[in-house]
């Protein structure tokens, strides 16, 4: 399925793959690199971390396993906020079973299997034993996460109403059921749940505390549908519970009383402007990953020439020249020499008689035929058992061949480049083998045999050199198709590269931001102008696997972030720096189409029931006052929620579902079923 949304008046285009819980499915390296480049842009950022404080403690209680996994969202977004005080906050995990409830602390990873109650009680216990921790203990507020479409939504709910403290303990309860409404079976089990609580309202009316729906199909009709876009949601719920807690520099009574009520039933409208540093790693990426392709392989085409040219050096760097081959000449001095026997063993032959051995000794030089005329076939005999038969037999030792293989296979990779191996050593169209592998098999050998000082070492340096031309006869044809797998394993380098570019391009950004693709394609091409020759030797080594590309490309991603400093910039000065370039004008028109999005669009809820919107609470920016872009805001009703923190601003509208004196149908909002 193929959508198109705005977002702060920009644009995402993707491409979903749910799997069986309706989450995009894991690809293979491309998600891991995107991710990996994201979070180690992330650390370089250079933000104002918050001094904010916590009023009360708060503890985040999930319900069912797959709400846990957005744990990470909702603790980091407060943790940047309430750094002092964060640490201390409890985040618990409470799961039904077919025999009662686990709970387990998502930070110490703490378990109980009997009383999920007492669990509680014994976090709330800990976080009051904190002595330096939360300016006002008189409350302790308990922030609830459930999934509507869960199968035990509804025991979960009553869960959450029915916990109790005792009376010494003055407790505040908000919920947040996150819908996900995008099957009709979802759709289904959200409006049972919602039907259940509208049923009840009149009964729970003292225990229900602040109750919020929000769900991935937006007013605009917009559905979120991937992990990154669904961690919107879970941000929103980590504002709220920063709004309805905060004890910030300002006197922040009336935002809590907007965020918190007993009894009462909302939704909210979120959206979310920060230095795109999602969009920077990938647009950063991709070109990067563009470039070095191109370039790796358009340098090896100006430096190759023609094509025997090419073979040629080729050919050297293979230490094939001189009608010998470097690498099998090692292998025999070094590990096939030593298997024949001494040339003084060849003075133990028996000759026909004694007048023939005193002949053989007068002569200078002895051939083989003559010896073996001389010694009545002995010499055949002894040539046979001592050197052909020994070398056949080392020739058919598959390990002894195999370990050959694997020493000039990784001889040869280091020695050839991608470009080498790609283009160097590919057949001919009409099938035939290239001008490489064809000199190779054609390869007249060079003679190593000199004359010896003496018959015996003449002759076994003649029976030397037999096994010798038996060796390379042998391995010629294994090297030829090694030279082959190298081609092949530089085709599969090539399609593994791509696949992987591809899985990077397949990665949703916000591709209408102002100038931000031009501005960062920029600074990654001038990069690897200046670096790629390095880059490419270190990415494009037929060495190399796929973890090893993916490893490489995000060192390469490494540097390229440490060569610029505004990938290191914080929010406002990162877009005051990309957008220098532009008149003051639309600099101004610029930042103002980032801050004034339309939020009406952006409600969590999209039911068929529509009188909520004129039950707007409050308009908020969440943004550090005084800032260049906070002085761009105008008209419209809002309030500025001072944040002391430079990475981001917030946009967030709070509606009440109820009207006033009555109570909702909470099933009307929520997608037909």
């Amino acid at each position: 399925m193929e959508k198109c949304t705005a977002f702060f008046g920009l644009y995402f285009i993707y491409k979903a793959k749910p799997d069986g819980r309706g989450r995009l499915m894991e690809e293979s390296g491309g998600r891991k690199l995107v991710q990996n480049c994201i979070s180690h842009l992330k650390g370089t950022l250079k933000t104002d971390g918050g001094r904010n404080r916590a009023l009360y403690p708060v503890i985040t209680v999930f319900f069912g396993e797959q709400s846990a996994e957005h744990f990470p969202t909702i603790r980091d977004t407060l943790e940047i906020n309430w750094r002092t005080d964060a640490q201390y906050l409890k985040y618990l995990n409470i799961v039904k079973t077919d025999h009662g409830y686990v709970s387990s602390d998502l930070v110490t990873g703490e378990k109980d299997e009997e009383n999920p109650s007492a669990f509680v009680e014994k976090a709330v216990v800990e976080m009051l034993g904190k002595e330096l921790a939360f300016e006002n203990k008189s409350r302790t507020r308990f922030e609830y996460i459930l999934l509507g479409e869960d199968e035990d939504a509804k025991e979960y709910y009553d869960f959450m109403i029915n916990t109790k403290l005792g009376s010494h303990y003055n407790t505040f309860k908000t919920m947040f059921i996150m819908m996900d409404e995008r099957t009709a079976d979802n759709r289904q089990k959200i409006h049972d749940l919602l039907g259940y609580i509208t049923e009840n309202r009149t009964k729970t009316k003292k225990d229900l505390g602040t109750v919020y729906l929000l769900s991935n199909y937006l007013r605009s009709g917009f559905v979120l549908q991937d992990d990154y876009q669904l961690s919107q949601n879970y941000r929103l719920v980590a504002d709220l519970i920063l709004m309805g807690g905060n004890q910030g520099e300002d006197d922040n009574s009336g935002v809590i009383s907007t965020v918190e009520n007993f009894d009462t039933i909302k939704t909210a409208a979120y959206a979310i402007k920060e230095k795109p540093v999602r969009s920077i790693a990938i647009i950063s990426l991709q070109k990067m990953m563009r470039n070095l392709l191109e370039e790796s392989e358009t340098n090896y085409n100006q430096t190759a020439g023609d094509t025997r040219q090419s073979a040629e050096k080729i050919l050297e760097k293979l230490g094939i020249r001189g009608g010998k081959i470097q690498c099998l000449e090692e292998i025999f001095e070094k590990s096939i020499l030593s298997i024949f026997p001494s040339p003084q063993e060849v003075q133990y032959l028996a000759f026909l008689n004694e007048q023939e051995y005193k002949n053989i000794y007068k002569e200078k030089r002895v051939s083989s035929q003559r010896l073996n005329k001389a010694t009545g076939g002995n010499w055949n005999l002894f040539f046979e058992e001592n050197y052909k038969n020994k070398m056949e037999n080392l020739l058919s030792d598959e390990r002894f061949i195999s370990e050959c293989l694997g020493k000039i296979e990784k001889a040869w990779r280091s020695a050839l480049s991608y470009g080498d191996a790609l283009s160097g050593l590919k057949d001919r169209e009409d099938g035939k083998v290239g001008e490489v592998r064809n000199a190779l098999e054609n390869l007249t050998l060079a003679s190593a045999v000199a004359s010896g000082k003496s018959i015996e070492e003449g002759v076994h340096l003649w029976a030397v050199e037999e096994a010798r031309k038996m060796f390379y006869s042998h391995m010629i044809q294994l090297l030829s198709k090694l030279l082959s797998d190298i081609h092949q394993a530089a085709k599969k380098f090539k399609d593994c590269y791509i696949n992987l570019e591809k899985e990077v391009n397949k990665e949703p950004i916000d591709n209408k931001e102002e100038n931000i693709r031009s501005y960062y394609e920029n600074l990654a091409e001038n990069f690897i102008r200046k670096n790629g020759n390095e880059i490419s030797s270190d990415i494009f080594n037929l060495k190399n696997g796929s973890e090893d590309i993916i490893q490489s490309l995000e060192n390469a991603f490494k540097k390229l972030i440490k060569n610029d400093p505004i990938y290191a910039m914080a929010f406002d000065e990162e877009l005051q720096t990309r957008l220098s370039s532009m008149t003051d004008v639309n600099k101004v028109l610029a930042i103002q189409r980032v801050l004034e999005v339309e939020i009406e669009t952006m409600v969590r809820l999209h039911g068929h029931d529509t009188s909520y919107e004129g039950n707007i609470l409050g308009t908020y920016y969440l943004m550090k006052q005084g800032e260049t872009y906070a002085n761009e805001l105008t008209g419209g009703h809002f309030t500025i929620f001072h944040l002391n923190r430079t990475d981001c601003i917030e946009k967030i509208a709070i509606y009440n579902l109820d009207s006033p004196g009555k109570y909702c149908d909470l099933t009307r909002m929520v997608g037909e079923v």
